[in-house]
């Protein structure tokens, strides 16, 4: 069955903003696009496990991996490379107006 783990309410977030959220299910980056669409992504980057909540974002979608500047588009996950690995999404509910991480046991999270 699969666990859930409270990331915050919607108006904890800013649009475009990414923020980092650590919880026992993992870590993960929550990202509301500006078209409303929620995203949530694994925070570790996909190439050396930078952790990318500690990644720089200017003003707008995209994220650069502190370790190697691996830079990634936080509305799809994509790599800017396009033959490199995107960032790993991570299923989430939003639930009477609290967005909450879902892992399922075979994740190995639990």
């Amino acid at each position: 069955m699969p666990q859930r783990y409270m990331l915050g309410s919607p108006k904890d977030f800013q649009e475009e903003v990414p923020q980092y959220c650590s919880t026992e299910g993992g870590d993960v980056l929550v990202f509301l696009t500006e078209t409303g669409e929620w995203k949530v992504y694994d925070a570790a980057c996909p190439h050396a496990g930078a952790m990318m909540g500690f990644g720089y974002c200017g003003k707008g979608h995209i994220i650069t991996c502190p370790l190697h500047a691996w830079r990634f588009d936080l509305r799809t996950g994509d790599n800017l490379h396009p033959r490199l690995y995107g960032l790993t999404p991570r299923k989430f509910v939003l639930e009477e107006d609290v967005l909450y991480l879902v892992v399922e046991e075979e994740e190995g999270k639990i």
